[in-house]
């Protein structure tokens, strides 16, 4: 049927023009034009009507789009085949089921000729032949007449125009490098400077402009191409040009005239050799063995099939590059070929690509009717090839693998049983297409998948101090934490930091990105559709976690509309599922899309986010997160929400609510009732917080008249020279608030209890007492409500509340295992600048953060644990076991001990609770943790000094009535006898820290007696309850019981 057809020719490579021999042929509207170029595009292949839809109309076709595309086919029919017969569904224009094909020679339509010519240039130039490529590239641009598709509308040709004219731009920069390897650069430096001048931002064309005018003697011109080209590239986007026109530069400007640097291949068909090996490579090791395992079976003649997947920037290229670098990759013959985007629509297109790449340039006698007579040809190509050694084809991208070709690509799976073949798909997690996923479901059952998944904190800091070739800092290690694990981002980070590193704070909570990283950032996003880049902007000044519905309200869209842009981004993983909450997996990325939006449009979008936050229901701490985002002065809706909603701010995220309070003070009118209510809760929150709250007490009592809170405040300063040892000021804040007669009752008796508890103080001449309890400085009704559990929180925003009640309360809740209370009620002494002053962290410092150290090792937190531990340290200084939570000290580096698998470390640090002069009452509540230590060490004579120990004093604090008991046990190693205790606590609905582990303790005593099933009963029950408690580190724990009772008995007893 092509031979009778020879005469036509199609012309999309500029104006679509269709030739019969030399008369031109009336093609008609714009609409029969597009199909035409659809068709000829795809000659020989199959178009569906959906795909003609597609290109005509785009996501909006009209009710009769299928009458119109029979009458567009019906008239181009009568012009391309005016002697056809009606109805005949064969032909130059087929009907071929829901489709059409157009069944004319790939020759003779001039893009495929210039694809042709490209393959055999390229063919050419691997064989060293420059001569010869140098003739096809002129072929092939002799073949444009303008731009590419001119005239057409729509999504298909601007999608085909902006491929076609990369490739063009691609061909003119080949055709460039092989006349500067030939020497003739008189003509080529006016072509490339008319070029530069178009494409002024290219680097590829400034690198061959420099290096011809460097070859032409002419070493100063080429370095002011740089100059420009990197004033420009700062200009644009804040980045400067690569390291290839870097190192061109520096060559330049050293006297040398530069050896040819080689341009990145452009296309996938030009992409056939082995990839460089990355500068710095860590971790991976299990992916790499098993690689590098398949790599070694080629040489034995065993092929393979291997799924490589993860998100953009994880490291796949790099990985398959050190995997190939060196014996025994190095002797397999290694093809590479990437996947487009722009590609995906086009049938058979990747099988197009894969045959360019073996060498087989595509022409009509190779690619001529369907998908199965070029896969044909390719598999042939490969067998041949991997016939004589080892054979590597890695396919990239594999994610935009056309319909076709994926559904073939099976077809070469099966070459792999029989020749020493290795055939690798890279892909993004998604979008794949369903073929896709059938071709990765193979894979599971016959070949391997590795999916590769963020570094960890260890490979993160190897990368950095590799990388950077130091140490790892303080501020370096805070900004990689917004990478992720991505070695893109954290690469990019580690660069800008390098660059300039007290610019550089890659948080959350302060947003703080250099312009260069920023814009490199986002050049990686330049993929994404424009709509998906909006939306990630928008979603960006929620935060790192939102919902669906809070972005939909924000934007004033609902949650359908977004759909197909949300989906983007987690295909592309620039976003993730977090439970039913959207999050950037990437600190940086999120940051990078902040600021590309406007300063002063982020603040007036934040303030309109806040309302339309309310609006959607959204809670007031993720609300108050936007307020103190903006900078614009707060309103008055913004200050009587704050008023409303401030105890559950200062409950979620205290040092935010402070921040708030006084940007509404600054922001109210001075005569306005709510700017003093919002003063005197600021001044309690800070008191609550353990923050000197001086000035800002003293600033109401200038103005207020009301007698109450002049009471209070007075308290308040009287309460805080009490505790720096000012007992004389103090003193004579609290008598002249008892003369004041206005003053009422609750702070009349706080009052006069400070003045009790200062003279009680006046023996030790001005030294600050460490035993006063501040529960009993406190009025009746207030003890009350803090003896009757109420959080701390609740009450600070109503009244005056020392922050050594919290944290007394926050140790109360650790002990009783509510570790999230505990932990909010730390969060209020912890969220405490360094510079600010802070009266509570100067007294109970140690204990604040040790109990803070002990909560994250419960979350298996080492990071954050080991944070406070040093804090903690630090804070007690050369004092030892005087200081307040000293005892929690020592445990909170055995736990972390433990936690690292350092079991005689852990008991080290117990030990010396001994002697470092903690009272005794206070250590024996650790004296189970001890003999825990010591049965697992065989240490029979510490288990002997525990029992001892906990028989010396009847003191049982902390309702530790079962202490001794539990001691007992440890020492005679009876499981069922702590067996029936932990059952004996439970049923007393005993909740504390001794009773957490009395199940565990008797699972281990069990396992270590060799009674397995007693023991895993045991097991279960501790790991109940350790769920409960949110407990990681202890279902760690009797994981590791479980796991030791199915090895060997030696292996077991060994472990244990």
């Amino acid at each position: 049927m092509v031979d009778s057809y020879r005469g036509l020719r199609l012309e999309v490579l500029g104006p679509i023009r269709a030739w019969k021999g030399n008369n031109e042929l009336d093609l008609g509207s714009v609409h029969r034009r597009t199909v035409v170029a659809v068709l000829g595009i795809s000659a020989g292949h199959t178009v569906s009507r959906q795909v003609l839809s597609d290109a005509l109309w785009g996501d909006e076709p009209p009710s009769s789009a299928s009458g119109s595309i029979y009458s567009y086919i019906s008239a181009l029919r009568k012009v391309l085949e005016p002697e056809r017969r009606p109805r005949s569904g064969d032909g130059l224009l087929a009907s071929v089921g829901a489709g059409y094909s157009l069944r004319i020679g790939e020759d003779c339509v001039d893009v495929n000729r210039f694809h042709s010519l490209r393959g055999s240039a390229a063919k050419h130039r691997r064989a060293g032949r420059d001569e010869d490529a140098l003739q096809d590239l002129d072929q092939a641009l002799g073949l444009w007449r303008g731009e590419a598709l001119a005239g057409l509308p729509g999504r298909f040709a601007d999608m085909q125009r902006a491929k076609l004219g990369e490739l063009r731009l691609a061909t003119v920069e080949s055709r460039a490098e092989i006349l500067l390897g030939l020497g003739d650069v008189d003509d080529l430096i006016y072509e490339l400077t008319a070029l530069r001048r178009e494409h002024g931002l290219r680097e590829p064309v400034a690198g061959l402009l420099m290096q011809a005018l460097a070859k032409n003697n002419r070493v100063a011109e080429a370095i002011a191409v740089f100059e420009d080209l990197q004033t420009q590239l700062l200009d644009a986007s804040g980045i400067e040009p690569g390291r290839q026109l870097h190192e061109l530069h520096r060559q330049l400007l050293a006297g040398r005239t530069a050896a040819r640097t080689e341009r990145p291949p452009a296309t996938a068909a030009e992409t056939a050799e082995r990839p460089g090996r990355p500068e710095t490579f860590v971790g991976r090791e299990d992916e790499l063995k098993s690689l590098r395992t398949s790599v070694s079976a080629l040489q034995a003649g065993r092929g393979c099939v291997v799924w490589l997947e993860g998100e953009p920037g994880i490291g796949k290229t790099a990985l398959l590059a050190e995997a190939f670098y060196g014996p025994p990759g190095s002797e397999a013959v290694l093809r590479w070929v990437t996947a487009q985007e722009l590609d995906s629509a086009t049938p058979a297109q990747f099988v197009r690509d894969c045959l360019a790449v073996m060498g087989e340039a595509p022409a009509s006698s190779l690619l001529r009717d369907d998908v199965a007579q070029d896969l044909d040809r390719l598999i042939e190509a490969l067998a041949g090839l991997a016939a004589n050694g080892p054979l590597i084809f890695v396919a990239d991208d594999f994610q935009w693998v056309d319909d076709a070709s994926a559904g073939a690509w099976w077809r070469l799976a099966r070459l792999c049983d029989r020749l020493p073949l290795l055939l690798i798909a890279v892909s993004r997690p998604r979008p794949r297409s369903v073929t896709a996923e059938r071709v990765r479901a193979r894979v599971v059952s016959s070949g391997q998948v590795i999916s590769l998944t963020p570094l960890s904190e260890t490979e993160i800091l190897h990368l950095a101090e590799r990388q950077a070739d130091t140490r790892m800092s303080g501020g370096l290690r805070a900004a990689l934490d917004g990478g992720g694990g991505n070695p893109r981002y954290l690469l990019e980070i580690i660069g800008s930091y390098l660059a300039a590193p007290r610019r550089i704070a890659i948080r959350g909570d302060a947003p703080d990105v250099p312009s260069q990283l920023a814009a490199r950032i986002g050049n990686h996003l330049s993929f994404l559709t424009a709509q998906t880049r909006s939306m990630l902007q928008w979603a960006s000044l929620l935060g790192r976690e939102f919902g669906l519905t809070h972005l939909a309200a924000t934007g004033e869209q609902n949650s359908a509309e977004l759909t197909s842009s949300v989906e983007e981004a987690l295909a592309s993983g620039i976003l993730a599922n977090d439970r039913e909450l959207l999050r950037f997996p990437h600190e940086v990325v999120r940051q990078a899309l902040y600021h590309q939006v406007p300063g002063s449009v982020r603040s007036w979008l934040h303030r309109n986010f806040a309302q339309a936050l309310v609006s959607a229901g959204a809670s007031p701490g993720y609300v108050a997160e936007q307020l103190a985002a903006t900078s614009i002065a707060m309103d008055s809706w913004a200050r009587g929400w704050l008023a409303a909603h401030i105890g559950d701010i200062a409950a979620e995220k205290p040092g935010l609510a402070v921040k708030l309070l006084r940007r509404a003070i600054g922001s109210a009118p001075r005569e306005q009732h709510q700017s003093e209510k919002h003063s005197a809760v600021l001044v309690r929150l800070l008191f609550w917080m353990g923050r000197d709250a001086d000035v800002e007490a003293r600033s109401i009592l200038a103005r207020t008249a009301n007698p109450e809170l002049v009471g209070e405040m007075r308290w308040i300063l009287a309460y805080l020279q009490f505790r720096r040892g000012q007992l004389d000021g103090a003193d004579l804040e609290s008598r002249r608030t008892l003369a004041d007669p206005r003053v009422g009752s609750p702070w009349r008796e706080r009052h006069e209890r400070l003045l009790d508890a200062l003279a009680g103080e006046q023996s030790r001449g001005n030294e600050p007492s460490r035993d006063v309890n501040d529960l009993t400085l406190l009025d009746d009704a207030s003890r009350a409500a803090v003896a009757a559990g109420t959080a701390s929180w609740q009450l600070a925003v109503r009244q005056a509340l020392p922050a050594g009640i919290l944290v007394a309360q926050a140790v109360e809740r650790y002990w009783t295992v509510d570790g999230d209370n505990a932990q909010r009620e730390l969060d209020a002494l912890t969220d405490v600048e360094p510079r600010l002053a802070s009266y509570v962290q100067r007294r109970l410092g140690v204990l604040i953060h040790s109990v803070a150290a002990l909560l994250a090792a419960e979350r298996d937190d080492q990071k954050t644990a080991e944070l406070r531990l040093c804090a903690a340290t630090e804070c007690a200084g050369e004092a030892g076991g005087g200081v307040p939570g000293y005892e929690f000290l020592l445990v909170a580096k055995s736990e972390l001990a433990e936690l690292r698998g350092r079991p005689a470390e852990a008991m080290e640090a117990l030990l010396r609770l001994a002697e470092s002069g903690v009272p005794l009452s206070a250590r024996r509540l650790w004296l189970p943790r001890l003999a825990r230590f010591a049965l697992r060490l065989g240490d029979a004579r510490r288990l002997e000094q525990v029992q001892r120990a906990a028989e010396a004093e009847p003191a049982e604090p902390h309702g530790e009535r079962y202490l001794r008991r539990y001691c007992e046990i440890f020492v005679s190693g009876d499981a069922d006898a702590m067996l029936e205790l932990a059952q004996l606590m439970a049923d007393n609905d005993v909740v504390t820290q001794l009773a957490l582990r009395a199940f565990e303790d008797a699972a281990w005593l069990f396992a270590r007696a060799r009674r397995t099933a007693e023991a895993l009963d045991a097991s279960r029950a501790a790991m109940q309850r350790y769920h409960q408690a949110g407990s990681v580190w202890g279902i760690r724990r009797v994981d590791e019981v479980t796991r030791f009772l199915s090895q060997s008995p030696r292996h077991f007893v060994n472990a244990l």
